[in-house]
């Protein structure tokens, strides 16, 4: 019996249940795009963006994750 692994959403993600809204790492929600335009809690998201790719990076060498490889992605609009 094979087992579905749950959508890993990196920081700025496309919902792929609601499209237009992007997922938020200090949050812990989905948000529309105008929340990535001002930093959150204080913190840039491009900071945000990395710290959490990296953080991905590091847990699917340890378990399964589910992630397609070119997701949608809010970050693409900002300079990095």
């Amino acid at each position: 019996m094979s087992q579905s692994i749950e959508r890993y959403y990196i920081h700025g993600d496309e919902s792929e249940t609601a499209p237009g809204t992007y997922y938020c790492r200090n949050c812990g929600v989905f948000r529309s795009s105008e929340h990535f335009e001002t930093p959150c809690f204080g913190e840039n998201h491009g900071s945000i963006y990395a710290r959490d790719r990296e953080r991905f990076r590091a847990a699917r060498k340890i378990a399964p994750l589910n992630r397609p490889v070119r997701p949608h992605h809010i970050m693409d609009r900002f300079a990095i």
